[in-house]
């Protein structure tokens, strides 16, 4: 079984066994997410296009590792401060949490229960929490998903390290996700990785790295082309 983690915010990582790694930084693992996937992702995304006057009705997220369900209630919680945006979610995870697990889980401000709510939600099928934020777990092998092309706006991609998990960070598996995004759509990662950044150009996108969070010198944003 994964081991919990508490980490330097307060809130608590796994360390897993399997790859010898944890999901979040040690350094905090809300302010991480926080930082990389709805600071430089997320909101950039939303600020992007309303300084192009580009009107969105509709913003479709899809994560790569779904792990103790951070990302998916941050983007919850961030959700509320747009009630006149949908937001649709998908997550691929192949490695679910068992219950005692995420039962040992504190993600502060989330309650206990809304950690519950999540993880014990089925899987394969949309849950609608609120007007505008609709999420689907899929319990499914990320590297065979043939995706919808030009559906997706932003991509957080959060699967284990390069080192550990080589088989999700090849050019071939970043052209089937920048083909998913629409045009301006961004993809997000933890990673700064020059095999990385390679991989991503080779796939079409344009890369920049960016400051990371507290324990992290950068980090990677990759963004589809407008042409």
């Amino acid at each position: 079984m994964r081991k919990v983690q508490t980490t330097e915010d307060g809130t608590t990582t796994l360390f897993d066994p399997r790859t010898g790694d944890t999901f979040h930084s040690v350094h905090g693992a809300r302010s991480e997410s926080e930082y990389i996937y709805l600071h430089c992702g997320l909101q950039h995304f939303i600020d992007s296009c309303t300084q192009l006057a580009s009107p969105l009705e509709q913003i479709n997220i899809l994560e790569v590792g779904l792990g103790t369900g951070l990302n998916l209630l941050l983007t919850q919680q961030l959700a509320t401060q747009y009630a006149n945006l949908k937001f649709n979610y998908h997550s691929y995870e192949l490695y679910p949490l068992e219950e005692p697990e995420w039962q040992q889980l504190k993600l502060a401000p989330f309650t206990a229960k809304e950690i519950e709510t999540l993880h014990k939600s089925p899987w394969n099928k949309p849950i609608n929490t609120s007007n505008n934020f609709t999420y689907t777990k899929h319990f499914s092998d990320f590297r065979t998903q043939a995706l919808s092309q030009g559906f997706f706006h932003i991509i957080y991609y959060d699967a284990f390290a390069p080192s550990l998990e080589p088989s999700l960070w090849t050019s071939n598996l970043f052209i089937n996700c920048y083909n998913s995004l629409n045009r301006m759509g961004i993809f997000i990662t933890y990673s700064a990785k020059g095999e990385v950044r390679r991989n991503l150009i080779a796939a079409g996108f344009e890369v920049e790295k960016i400051p990371g969070p507290k324990g992290k010198r950068e980090i990677i944003r990759a963004t589809k082309p407008t042409h």
